[in-house]
């Protein structure tokens, strides 16, 4: 794919020298105590990708969640639903149903930090839009993503906001590397264990 994977590796080990540095205050560490204090009324964690060449990174979450997490205990049964979305693309679909339904999830959202330069130039579909043309599309990107923010914040539901500087592959290690340590986290609040498919094993069998 042409991407550095030393970096990455690089990335991924800053995530837990930090992690290891601040324990209670990292980052992951706070969301997931967050998601797991707000269980079971809060159960699905939504993740917003205003790129779409994240959309796969967005699935790779969204696997690593549901497989995770999704257990059954002695005595119940836990799990916390992954929900994918891509800004702008599900704005006008998804957006509708997060904000109507603001007490059973939480929000994240994943940004590119890298700017493009790219400037929207003039033709027939900018005639109704007029006010767009010359803008950048990152611009508009932004513009998008910092409303929708602003909207979620009027709902008070928890809300995580990331940034991959799609340039540098440390920051993509990073986050994945971040993000596996809140799965690890979860599940050692949720008293379950992580690293096992009992019910995937099922369909096998």
């Amino acid at each position: 794919m042409g991407i550095d994977v030393k970096k990455i590796l690089i990335g991924a080990k800053k995530a837990l020298d930090d992690f290891y540095n601040q324990k209670e205050k990292y980052t992951a560490y706070q969301s997931a105590k967050e998601i797991f204090e707000n269980f079971p009324q809060r159960n699905i964690f939504e993740h917003w990708f205003f790129v779409k060449k994240f959309e796969n990174l967005g699935k790779w979450y969204r696997q690593l969640l549901a497989e995770s997490i999704g257990k059954v205990r002695e005595n119940d049964s836990v799990g916390i639903t992954p929900v994918i979305a891509i800004g702008t693309i599900d704005l006008h679909s998804v957006a509708q149903l997060s904000p109507a339904h603001p007490n059973d999830r939480s929000i994240a959202i994943v940004y590119e930090e890298t700017h493009d330069a790219i400037e929207l130039e003039t033709s027939p579909f900018l005639s109704i839009l007029s006010h767009l043309e010359g803008k950048k599309f990152d611009e508009i990107m932004d513009a998008a993503r910092l409303g929708f923010t602003d909207a979620i914040r009027t709902k008070n539901m928890p809300l995580y906001s990331y940034s991959i500087d799609t340039k540098n592959p440390e920051t993509l290690g990073y986050w994945m590397q971040l993000k596996m340590i809140e799965i690890a986290l979860m599940a050692e609040f949720f008293g379950i264990n992580a690293f096992n498919q009992p019910n995937v094993e099922e369909y096998k069998s």
